[in-house]
């Protein structure tokens, strides 16, 4: 119960949360680290992309260019590795598993991941300032 709104999510949500979103938020330092020089549009873009690509949506050709460029990422829990290497992991290469709510818990995560680490001694957790609808799988 988030207010006046109930939200029925499947489980897998809480993991796109947290472990997605910390990826997406791993990915985003390194592209800064990595691209100084450019807008932060450009590197959202780019982790859209990748978080697509991960539950088997087609990754962009610009993206994956990036992503090659940028080599290998030190991802909490998974090492070294090149962000390429995560592509379908989620959702299946061919798409039979595309979940657009994996890829809203996926941006929430990121976003909790970005606040929580901007000022963690100040941040108070709350589920309901990241849920909403986009999470919600639609009835059969």
């Amino acid at each position: 119960m988030c207010g006046s709104e109930e939200f029925c999510i499947g489980d897998d949500k809480i993991g796109h949360f947290f472990q997605q979103g910390h990826l997406l938020y791993e990915l985003e330092n390194a592209l800064k680290r990595e691209f100084p020089t450019w807008m932060a549009w450009d590197i959202v873009e780019v982790v859209e992309d990748f978080s697509s690509s991960t539950e088997g949506f087609q990754l962009d050709e610009d993206s994956r260019t990036t992503l090659r460029l940028l080599g290998q990422v030190d991802f909490y829990g998974f090492g070294r590795t090149s962000p390429l290497s995560f592509q379908g992991a989620w959702g299946g290469t061919f798409g039979a598993a595309r979940s657009r709510p994996d890829l809203a818990a996926n941006r929430a995560g990121w976003k909790f991941w970005q606040q929580f680490l901007s000022k963690p001694w100040e941040f108070r957790f709350d589920i309901c300032n990241f849920i909403n609808k986009e999470w919600l799988e639609p009835a059969p």
